[in-house]
């Protein structure tokens, strides 16, 4: 028995591109002599579909070209994830489903039991449980299929269980090969977390495993692959690899099959999740080149390079707009970063718009340096920004990272505007340390060490430094990551050792500034909990529970 693993990288809507890579991969399968090929949850549609399902049109369409494929596809068995209609008079009229089939006859359909409703999952809102399925036989195999979050709540991975059943007690026992269709986001250790999960499963059973993961990113969630066999030992026997499309076997008579190498720096992983969201987004919506303000720090010099990495340097364009307080080494540095990468640069200075904005408007006074007049040198960049993305039919790429989406250190409609925020999950630490990786690799600067090695400052007022009224961003990242992240209150911070009126700063900060949040650009996630979808915090809140 040979089963090939087909990583997909889906397009959500786009059920005729997605069926046209499902028949491709399975011919492919096939000509490498595979019996069985397995594809991710709900490949047809692409993962997550959101209220494309209460589009009844779209649905029918799924399921018409759902038919087609179990027809057209001959000689081999499929297995891929699509939506099916509820049979039951109750609940949603959905179900996330997946279809076993083989030379037009379907061997199995089965419907997914748990359902996730946290973080960035929202699978209730149009799925409807499924009920238990039953090990199908095949080949002279007994298989028994589960679809994502159902292999998640066995204990073989920390945390309280989120449900009452187990589907995969309720099915290995009676199986020799448990099948997993996946569309597993990212996140930091992601992968070990999977492995951990399902080479338990396997040495807990005895059976083999097969989980199928998408691959490439949809909105601003990122998909690893990383598809995998185990044996019955637990062991890795196949891998497929990281970020992109993949298909390879897996000999189940042998207990044999390639394996790709995982970037073992987890910093590697984060990069080419990062890569892999630019890409993506941008080309999945329909464009080809970013335009990034580069300032001369950090933050944009890393989303330049990445960008650059990401839709190739002749598809990106660096734009140098500096103002009465640009420091001189920052002309020399945008012009060497853009150089190195071999990405465009344009220089465009902003003092004469300055000038213009404050004789058009008595509200302004740049001799002042208050916070209005900052505001002002932001948003006229912010505006020249756009111009130059509308101009070249380009997505704008906002440059804050977590840290500074968190304490409110970013200008809406200024360096907020853009289309996708790289870094807005990438605490500043670990900006620098990405930056330093890039080095590493390339075997040179190219991210020159000075950009580096600056003092962070936004250049609005004369000698202006991030940390005129914030702590070190040591300690802001860490402060961010344990509210944020861990949701600890300020108690549990100040007891980890941390200042008290560092803790109250920033998580005062964090709380006043989510208005900024709720209109900036979807941020890629590569935590467990990003500034998006995940995190549902109100607006408009007083907590008042600490003196109860």
């Amino acid at each position: 028995m040979k089963i090939a693993m087909a990583q997909l990288n889906s397009l959500v809507g786009d059920l005729k591109g997605n069926a046209e890579k499902i028949i491709r991969a399975s011919e492919k399968a096939k000509e490498q002599g595979a019996d069985l090929i397995v594809f991710p949850e709900l490949t047809l549609t692409g993962y997550p579909p959101l209220d494309l399902l209460e589009r009844k049109a779209f649905v029918r369409a799924n399921l018409n070209i759902c038919h087609r494929l179990i027809d057209h596809i001959q000689g081999i068995g499929i297995v891929f994830g699509y939506v099916a209609q509820n049979p039951a008079i109750h609940g949603p009229g959905l179900q996330n489903a997946a279809i076993f089939a083989k030379d037009g006859k379907v061997l199995a359909d089965i419907r997914k039991t748990l359902l996730p409703q946290y973080d960035v999952f929202d699978e209730c809102r149009y799925f409807a449980s499924g009920q238990p399925s039953k090990p199908v036989l095949y080949e002279g195999f007994r298989f028994g299929i589960t679809i994502c979050e159902d292999a998640w709540n066995t204990g073989h991975v920390q945390g309280n269980k989120l449900y009452p059943q187990d589907p995969v007690a309720d099915i290995a026992p009676g199986c020799d090969i448990l099948l997993n269709l996946s569309a597993s986001p990212f996140h930091v250790n992601k992968i070990a977390i999977r492995d951990q999960l399902f080479s338990g499963i396997a040495k807990q059973y005895g059976i083999f495993v097969v989980e199928v993961n998408q691959a490439g990113a949809n909105d601003t969630l990122v998909f690893d692959g990383a598809s995998t066999a185990y044996g019955p030992d637990g062991q890795i026997i196949s891998r497929a690899a990281v970020f992109r499309e993949d298909m390879i076997l897996t000999d189940l008579h042998t207990g044999t099959g390639e394996i790709r190498k995982l970037p073992e720096n987890p910093l590697d992983q984060i990069h080419e999740a990062l890569v892999t969201g630019i890409r993506d987004y941008l080309h999945k919506c329909g464009f080809s080149k970013a335009v990034v303000g580069s300032s001369g720090g950090i933050d944009s010099a890393l989303v330049l390079a990445l960008a650059a990495e990401a839709l190739g340097p002749d598809n990106v364009i660096s734009i140098f707009m500096p103002g009465p307080y640009t420091a001189n080494e920052n002309f020399d540095d945008t012009g060497r970063l853009a150089q190195n990468l071999g990405v465009r640069h344009e220089i465009v200075p902003i003092q004469k718009s300055m000038e213009a904005m404050a004789e058009s408007a008595p509200v302004f006074h740049l001799e002042h340096h208050g916070i209005t007049e900052q505001n002002l040198q932001a948003r006229i960049r912010g505006t020249l920004l756009m111009a130059y993305a509308n101009h070249c039919h380009a997505m704008a790429l906002p440059t804050g990272n977590k840290a500074e989406m968190a304490v409110g250190y970013s200008t809406l409609y200024g360096d907020m505007n853009g289309a996708l925020a790289v870094l807005g999950d990438v605490s500043k630490t670990r900006v620098w340390a990405l930056s330093r990786r890039i080095n590493e690799k390339s075997g040179r600067e190219l991210i020159p060490e000075r950009i580096i090695n600056k003092v962070p400052s936004a250049e609005l007022k004369p000698d202006q430094t991030d940390q005129d009224d914030l702590p070190p961003y040591e300690i802001v990242d860490a402060i961010v990551t344990h509210h944020v992240e861990d949701c600890e209150d300020e108690t549990a911070i100040t007891e980890r050792g941390y200042n008290k009126e560092d803790v109250q700063d920033v998580i005062s900060r964090i709380r006043y500034n989510e208005y900024k949040r709720q209109q900036a650009a979807p941020v890629i996630r590569i935590t467990t909990k990003s500034f998006g979808y995940g995190r549902r915090y109100p607006m408009a809140c007083r907590l008042g529970y600490d003196a109860v």
